[in-house]
C-alpha cells in the first residue's frame, strides 16, 4: 500500500518523488485509493501560500496567484484532460472520432476556451470566499476533486484498450473507492463539520451525471476525461461551500 502512496504522489504531483519499489501496473492503478491524500497534501500547501502571501499582497493578486500555483503543483495534468475533452466532445461526433480528436496533441478552440472559463471560475470562487472559510475550502477543493476521479474510475469501464487512465480504471475496485471516500470524508468533517455532507453528496450527484454524459458517448472514460472530471469537480466544490457556507 506504501508503494500505491508514493505512486499517487509521483503521478499527481510535481515533486520529485523517486521511482516507488515495486514498479507493477496493479500497484500503480491501485494508487487512486490515496488521491484525495495527496489532495490534502495539496491544499495544505495552499493554505501555507494564502498564508504568508497575505501579509504583503492585496487580497485578489493572493487569489490569483493560489490557481497558479495548483496549476504549477499538479503540473497542469488534469486542466490537460479537461481541455482534451472539451475538443473531443464539442467537436467530435461518434466515438470513434471524438477518442480521436482527444488524444490529438494540439488544442483547440474548444479546449482553451474550457481552460480560460476553469481558471477563472475558480479565482471568481475564490474571492468570493469568506476569509473565515477559505482555508477549509482550500484544503476541501482538491481532496474532494480527487474524490470524485477515483468514482468516476469506479464507475465505468475503460473507453480505450490502452493508455494511462486504463490502469487507473481496471485497478480502481470497491476497496479503493471506500478507502477513498472514508479519507475524503473525514476530510470534509474535518473542515465543515456534518455540513460537509451536503457538499459530498452535491458533488455525488454531480459527478453521476458528468461521468455518465460523458461514457454515454465513448462507452466509458479515459486519463483525458477522469482529468476533466477533476476539475469541473473542484469548481463544483467551491460553488458549493460558497452557497452552503458563506452566509
Amino acid at each position: 500500500m506504501i508503494n500505491s502512496f508514493f505512486h499517487a504522489l509521483k503521478f499527481l504531483t510535481i515533486f520529485p518523488i523517486p521511482e516507488p519499489k515495486g514498479q507493477d501496473l496493479k500497484s500503480l492503478g491501485r494508487s487512486t485509493t490515496f488521491f484525495p491524500l495527496v489532495g490534502l497534501l495539496l491544499g495544505l500547501i495552499l493554505v501555507a501560500f494564502n498564508f504568508l502571501l497575505s501579509y504583503f499582497l492585496p487580497h485578489r493578486v493572493v487569489n490569483f496567484l493560489l490557481v497558479i500555483s495548483l496549476i504549477i503543483l499538479t503540473r497542469g495534468i488534469h486542466l490537460d484532460g479537461l481541455a482534451d475533452s472539451a475538443d473531443g466532445f464539442l467537436v467530435g461526433g461518434q466515438k470513434d472520432e471524438i477518442l480521436k480528436i482527444m488524444r490529438d496533441t494540439r488544442i483547440g478552440t474548444f479546449g482553451i476556451t474550457a481552460l480560460f472559463l476553469i481558471l477563472f471560475l475558480k479565482f471568481l470562487l475564490l474571492d468570493s470566499l469568506p476569509n473565515e472559510i477559505k482555508n477549509f475550502a482550500l484544503i476541501t477543493m482538491p481532496s474532494l476533486g480527487r474524490w470524485s476521479t477515483v468514482y468516476a474510475a469506479f464507475l465505468y469501464p475503460a473507453a480505450r484498450g490502452d493508455g494511462l487512465g486504463k490502469i487507473f480504471i481496471d485497478n480502481t475496485k470497491s476497496f479503493e473507492l471506500f478507502v477513498a471516500s472514508s479519507i475524503s470524508l473525514l476530510i470534509g468533517i474535518i473542515c465543515f463539520g456534518y455540513g460537509s455532507i451536503h457538499i459530498f453528496a452535491s458533488l455525488l450527484l454531480f459527478t453521476t451525471v458528468i461521468s455518465h454524459f460523458m461514457s454515454k458517448r465513448i462507452s466509458g472514460m479515459t486519463g483525458d476525461t477522469l482529468g476533466a472530471i477533476t476539475e469541473l469537480s473542484e469548481v463544483w466544490i467551491l460553488l458549493s461551500i460558497l452557497v452552503l457556507f458563506s452566509h
